[in-house]
């Protein structure tokens, strides 16, 4: 699993292909159904969601903006957004490397449509993208990533509702991450395929969150810059997620829940590597009148490996965000989070505990002009071997709404890898800068 995701996403889960037929699907809906059931109906009727919405205050980048939102074009009870982006870039350190740098210059397409449900009930979007990068020079590193997803929701009734999603995803690995082989004489390709199922039961004060999740990643095989081939396949793996999440609303400003996660981890060819765990926490979200609102989670996090060496990991769970709203016009967001993260490709080490966290600023300087700047700090501890990671991103954006059609975007980020420990893998440091225009209708 790649190191690009957001440790504050939550945990992956993985199971062999065909192994959901084990699980029983319907003992898992039963016992949602018997939640509500616990409900009286007349508390379901009444505010069902003034307790659990946070929604005193708009994010900047929440905030509707009628005048600047494409209006697409209508096809029956669907609206159908096509969009286009074309960008040029900079990078000063292309293969993230700390000696021999090589920069290069870059074109950047990012074509999209997404075909969207205008229903009073029910949900239905459809959306396609790709994006194409071009470099000048160093055309080893050209790549085209195309996703297609879907997401809808079934609302079963006033007080339940059922969503799903699906997406699949041919990408490449970044050469920023801790995976990347450096030998790899061009970035791995990843064909990601996911499904989702979300069921939502929601009464006066309690509100149940079910969710099942399956993921299934394919690495392909890549030359090596010393000859021959690098084999991909040990990394290949096929996954699940079983969630449950019940809230307890003490007023329509605070709510406390509890959370749990039961996970499995299996591999195609490296069975070794293969592993089961948990997440237990407990959390509360709140809502601070329209000065703030926020939610965090606190418990205990578990993996334990088939491989005998690696064992049962355990360390502290968190996760959280919180929304601060010094102005209407700013918003300041702080995110943190911690997963184990699955190492395969790391010689001697099976596991590493991924820990981040974050803050971001959005301003609104003009009605159309948005403003935003981030940092994240991410560690990355590994098990069974000595070696400590640690990665700073920062980076300072502006958007500009020209029209419903137009809008102006640039970027500019400065990213730090430090790695040390008798086995560290690499240090490097690199600059970029994007600027695009984009077209919607």
């Amino acid at each position: 699993m790649s190191d690009e995701a957001d440790a504050g996403e939550g945990l992956h889960i993985y199971l062999p292909r065909g192994a959901m037929k084990k699980i029983n699907l319907y003992t898992y809906v039963a016992t949602a159904g018997l939640l509500v059931a616990s409900l009286s109906t007349q508390a379901m009727a009444q505010n069902r969601d003034n307790n659990f919405s946070r929604d005193r205050s708009t994010s900047v980048e929440e905030r509707a903006r009628p005048e600047f939102t494409p209006l697409g074009l209508r096809a029956g009870s669907f609206v159908v957004t096509p969009v286009i982006g074309v960008g040029l870039g900079y990078k000063d350190n292309v293969y993230y490397t700390d000696t021999n740098k090589k920069s290069d210059a870059f074109l950047e397409l990012t074509p999209g449509v997404v075909l969207t449900s205008d229903w009073g009930r029910h949900s239905l979007s459809l959306g396609a993208k790709s994006t194409v990068v071009q470099y000048a020079s160093e055309t080893n590193e050209n790549t085209a990533v195309l996703n297609l997803n879907a997401q809808g929701r079934l609302d079963i009734s006033s007080a339940a509702s059922l969503a799903g999603n699906l997406s699949h995803e041919t990408g490449y690995e970044s050469r920023a991450s801790f995976l990347a082989d450096p030998n790899a004489r061009k970035p791995v390709k990843i064909t990601t395929t996911r499904a989702g199922l979300d069921l939502t039961l929601v009464g006066n004060r309690v509100r149940f969150i079910g969710s099942l999740n399956t993921e299934d990643e394919s690495y392909d095989d890549v030359a090596s810059l010393l000859g021959g081939t690098i084999p991909q396949g040990y990394r290949d793996m096929t996954g699940t997620t079983v969630s449950g999440r019940i809230d307890y609303a003490m007023s329509p400003s605070v709510s406390f829940f509890v959370y749990g996660a039961s996970n499995q981890r299996r591999y195609d060819i490296s069975s070794i590597n293969d592993s089961d765990g948990a997440i237990f926490s407990v959390g509360t979200s709140f809502e601070i009148r329209s000065l703030s609102r926020g939610e965090i989670q606190i418990g205990t996090l578990a993996q334990d490996y088939k491989n005998q060496s690696v064992g049962k990991l355990t360390n502290t769970y968190y996760n959280g965000k919180l929304e601060w709203f010094p102005t209407e016009l700013s918003t300041v967001t702080g995110k943190i989070g911690r997963q184990y993260s699955d190492t395969p490709s790391v010689g001697g080490s099976v596991s590493a505990l991924a820990s981040t966290a974050g803050i971001a600023v959005d301003h609104e300087l003009l009605r159309n002009l948005i403003l935003s700047s981030d940092y994240e700090h991410a560690s990355y501890e590994f098990n069974g071997i000595d070696r400590r990671d640690t990665r700073d991103t920062i980076s300072i954006g502006a958007r500009y709404l020209m029209n419903r059609r137009i809008s102006l975007r640039a970027n500019v980020g400065h990213q730090k890898y430090d790695s040390s420990g008798a086995q560290a893998f690499r240090n490097y440091s690199d600059n970029s800068v994007r600027v695009a225009l984009v077209l919607q209708y």
